[in-house]
């Protein structure tokens, strides 16, 4: 199994980052911690490594990494970001959805994904067991390029190919 040094295990990258683990909400437009966010994955992940790596691979996730970096410097959320990218080309049911990602984020509920050229692409492990752990961003969800939109909560958020479940409820 593969792993990414970008893992949410542990809080040691968000700390060196400067990133705290529960960020203080003032509860006005006042904030006691500059708005930042970490995100990373709470566990190992398959990801494409030299073994897996094809031309195909690499462009359908390029694609999604070219989405991502294109909505974040457009102005969209983190969230924003994290939720269009975590889309899958293949719906659970094994019919296709046009507007999903060929090889999106390897988050949980995107383990079969069909690439652009009509292969498959399975994130298991050797031992079966799914290599897409939840994505885990601490921080503002809200964070954006040029600043934040308050009215996102604060905290840790895991997604899946489901969207967000906040670990803590919005302020208000």
């Amino acid at each position: 199994m593969r792993t990414d040094t970008c893992t949410a295990v542990t809080r040691d990258w968000q700390h060196a980052f400067g990133i705290v683990d529960t960020p203080r909400w003032a509860g006005s437009s006042t904030l006691p911690d500059p708005p930042r966010a970490f995100l990373g994955w709470k566990g190992e992940k398959v990801s494409i490594g030299a073994w897996s790596a094809t031309e195909t691979t690499c462009n359908d996730y390029g694609t999604t990494l070219n989405v991502f970096y294109d909505m974040w410097m457009s102005g969209a959320t983190v969230d924003q970001c994290i939720t269009v990218c975590s889309v899958n080309y293949r719906n659970k049911d094994g019919t296709t959805n046009p507007s999903g990602l060929h090889l999106p984020l390897p988050v949980r509920g995107n383990e079969k994904c069909i690439l652009s050229d009509g292969t498959y692409f399975w994130r298991y492990d050797i031992g079966g067991q799914s290599g897409c752990p939840p994505l885990k961003l601490v921080g503002y969800p809200g964070l954006t390029r040029s600043g934040y939109d308050p009215s996102y909560w604060t905290g840790e958020v895991e997604y899946s190919n489901g969207g967000a479940e906040p670990y803590a409820a919005p302020p208000n």
